[in-house]
């Protein structure tokens, strides 16, 4: 018990090479002193966003050059997602109008209309509501089952 308070934690790369990618983030939450750590779930949120952000950009590239369709979907809406919840309207703009191009159907007037709502609050500068995300959850969703199907 004494070892928490006195001792500095070990960095999770230690025991994990692929954790260094999040190590910034979960030493900060380890910290001692409590004004080095997160003072809000908002923050927390941001930087885990950050990380993800710049994973799943590095897959989307990589599964459009290779032309695997289904991966592609699969990073667009998981980008379009964080980026809806960190209230991010331009990534989530951009990641929404991408999807655009990969989906037919029924489903692909949903997205544009989600596309046409995250144009309008950019230009408006206003936040994303919850029902918006909870909104592009449910397509997201629809749309992976329907990419499941083909591959």
């Amino acid at each position: 018990m004494t070892g928490i308070i006195r001792d500095e934690p070990i960095p999770p790369n230690h025991f994990n090479p692929e954790a260094k990618k999040i190590e910034p983030i979960i030493m900060r939450m380890l910290a001692k002193r409590k004004e080095e750590r997160y003072q809000s779930i908002g923050e927390l949120q941001r930087d885990l966003a950050k990380v993800l952000n710049i994973t799943y950009s590095e897959n989307l590239k990589r599964s459009k050059t290779l032309g695997d369709v289904r991966r592609t979907v699969y990073y667009l809406t998981e980008l379009l997602l964080i980026n809806l919840k960190t209230n991010n309207a331009g990534e989530a703009y951009k990641y929404s109008s991408d999807l655009t191009f990969y989906i037919n159907g029924e489903l692909k007037s949903e997205v544009e209309n989600l596309t046409e709502q995250l144009k309008l609050r950019l230009e408006e500068n206003l936040n994303i509501p919850p029902e918006l995300v909870e909104k592009a959850e449910i397509l997201t969703h629809k749309v992976r089952l329907g990419f499941e199907k083909i591959g």
